[in-house]
């Protein structure tokens, strides 16, 4: 088939290559405009776009891809299937009825659960251990078409997104294969999706940053791993923010003081206290500072058992 690929973040790379050794035709690849990056401000490439470059892909970036010049310019590469990967623009009727076989999104959930922008972090964050892949025929609505295909893949009690998206990018890409040949073959059968089963995976704010220690050690160790690598959560200590990588449940029904320094040991770090049980923080990243292991924080600090975080609300 003839593909034009509709892609931005890392999440894409591994469909792209899947597409660019099949026998299937690329002839186009969309993705974003170039941003202003770091503190030099000065622009830098989407993931994609450094992908197209290597590979010698002919590359779009509209401004807004609804535009009428971009739908043209779209639309007069004659493709017979669009596929949208981690893009990050929302795509409208007028490019979305151009194909024979319509728009294909690969989504990183098993719809119609978190429907949105951020379905891995909502899914680890709420404590899901199963996730896994839908391949959708887009409509107007958000992550509301048919589902074509589903693959589904385990979600480990210490696993954080950046693991999760990793192992996700590639299931994501085993199915959007697996579904180009169905489709192709005209052996797809479309599932419509059940709205009473449907939840939401917004788009993550400051505030989901913010590790508040009243909350249960379950409630925080999720909330750490489903925030890691990115954006991150963090806590304070002596009014210092300290971002939080890695942690792992000790107990988790026990009663501590909230933020409590229980234990510093070499190998799990710093073992804090919940009002419903406690964990290790393994991984932190001190403000300015490279990430290291907690303990090796604990040492430079001079932090002494029974010492507290602080209250959040002085960050």
């Amino acid at each position: 088939m003839r593909v034009v690929f509709m892609g931005s973040a890392d999440f894409s790379l591994p469909c792209l290559d899947a597409l660019y050794h099949s026998e299937h035709e690329l002839l186009a690849i969309v993705t974003q405009p170039d941003k202003p990056k770091g503190r030099g401000k000065n622009l830098g490439y989407t993931p994609v776009k450094e992908w197209a470059i290597k590979q010698h892909i002919p590359l779009l970036q509209p401004l807004k891809v609804n535009d009428p010049q971009s739908v043209a310019e779209i639309a007069a590469l004659h493709a017979d299937v669009f596929i949208v990967v981690a893009f990050g623009q929302i795509l409208k009727q007028n490019l979305l009825q151009l194909t024979k076989f319509g728009c294909l999104n690969v989504h990183g959930s098993l719809l119609p659960a978190y429907r949105g922008a951020a379905p891995i972090h909502w899914a680890i964050r709420n404590g899901e251990t199963e996730t896994g892949v839908s391949i959708m025929q887009m409509d107007a609505g958000m992550d509301s078409g048919p589902i074509l295909l589903q693959k589904s893949m385990m979600i480990g009690e210490n696993e954080t997104v950046g693991e999760v998206h990793d192992c996700m990018a590639t299931l994501g890409a085993q199915a959007l294969m697996e579904a180009l040949t169905l489709l192709e073959k005209g052996k797809v059968k479309e599932q419509k999706q059940e709205q009473s089963l449907v939840t939401f995976a917004p788009l993550l704010k400051k505030e989901h940053e913010a590790i508040c220690w009243q909350k249960d050690a379950v409630f925080l160790h999720n909330q750490i791993r489903g925030m890691s690598p990115w954006p991150g959560t963090y806590t304070v200590w002596q009014g210092e923010r300290i971002k939080l990588y890695r942690s792992l449940l000790a107990d988790t029904e026990k009663s501590y003081m909230p933020g409590q320094i229980l234990k510093i040991d070499n190998q799990n770090g710093i073992l804090v206290g919940t009002p419903k049980g406690a964990l290790w923080l393994k991984e932190v990243q001190p403000a300015g500072k490279k990430k290291m292991h907690a303990a090796e924080f604990a040492r430079g600090k001079r932090i002494q058992i029974g010492m507290q975080f602080d209250d959040i609300s002085i960050a």
